[in-house]
């Protein structure tokens, strides 16, 4: 073989070499990209607009109750709400909304509108807050109501959640276990 043959021989190896590399590296590029898409924000809805599609689309419905000066709700938003799976798994089975307890504003929301009235001597609260919380005076925040395809209360919790505690009430409400075990029967079911 002579010195030019292997010089070519060589550059064609290095090539296909190079070209390769690009390859895997392009390959990878685009498959980190896909993998950064993933959704980084529960996709919050108006009370409106659930009302205008749930019953074209049924699935269930979940409530954030807070106060914006609460810190409880703060981490709630800034910590256990940006988990990916809570914010997949939310956006995928549930229609989320968010309501401060001290809106003054009117909402219609399942064939009914809502206020805010003064409680007691306090401030004035949102009436859909008080129902949604089963509440007749103050409101606890934070509360995550579960609603049903029809968009009818569940439950409301009134807690502080972590996401693991969050993530086994989503999955616990969606696929309606509560017809049939409390709580801690499902979280034993799935420790097994």
């Amino acid at each position: 073989m002579t010195t030019n043959t292997k010089l070519t021989s060589y550059k064609n190896i290095f090539q296909l070499f190079f070209y390769q590399a690009t390859l895997i590296l392009s390959t990878n590029i685009l498959i980190l990209c896909f993998s950064c898409q993933q959704e980084t924000n529960i996709n919050w809805m108006e009370f409106e607009t659930v009302d205008n599609i749930f019953k074209k689309k049924p699935k269930k419905g979940l409530v954030f109750i807070y106060d914006p000066s609460c810190e409880d709700c703060l981490h709630a938003k800034e910590y256990v709400q940006k988990d990916p799976f809570i914010i997949s798994y939310i956006n995928q089975h549930y229609y989320p909304m968010q309501l401060g307890v001290f809106e003054e504003r009117t909402i219609h929301f399942n064939g009914k509108d809502w206020h805010s009235e003064r409680s007691f001597q306090g401030p004035k609260y949102s009436t859909l807050a008080k129902a949604l919380c089963q509440e007749s005076d103050a409101v606890h925040t934070p509360t995550y109501a579960f609603l049903d395809e029809q968009m009818n209360l569940i439950i409301p919790i009134k807690k502080n959640l972590s996401r693991e505690e969050l993530k086994l009430l989503l999955t616990y409400v969606k696929e309606d276990k509560f017809k049939e075990m409390n709580i801690e029967e499902y979280k034993a079911i799935l420790s097994r």
